[in-house]
């Protein structure tokens, strides 16, 4: 069985499907008192990045984001939390921020420097 910090890792960094990322987490229970798993700059940069190339959809970055902005399992990077949390709440709200488009996205990374 793969452990809870390899199936987040492997979240954060889409390196599966997110239906096969989500039916992973399903193993596991949502709620966790553990060590949590921390989110990076590099992670946003890797997804967005990843919507720019047209390896993902813009559906598909909004599901990342919103897995990765309510899982009790994750926690943004102390020294970059505002930035992380941000981007992470623009892309999995885009009826509040803003559809996310090529414009958008480069604005975020733009952000994260």
């Amino acid at each position: 069985m793969t452990n809870r910090h390899q199936v987040l890792a492997d979240l954060l960094e889409l390196k599966h499907p997110l239906p096969r990322a989500i039916k992973q987490l399903e193993t596991f229970s949502f709620d966790y008192e553990g060590e949590p798993y921390i989110v990076t700059k590099s992670h946003i940069r890797n997804a967005v990045t990843q919507f720019l190339n047209g390896s993902i959809n813009s559906a598909e970055l909004e599901g990342w984001a919103e897995i990765v902005e309510v899982r009790e399992d994750l926690e943004c990077d102390p020294e970059h939390k505002a930035q992380i949390s941000n981007a992470v709440f623009d892309l999995a709200n885009p009826i509040l921020q803003g559809q996310i488009t090529t414009e958008r996205c480069e604005d975020i990374l733009v952000s994260l420097d």
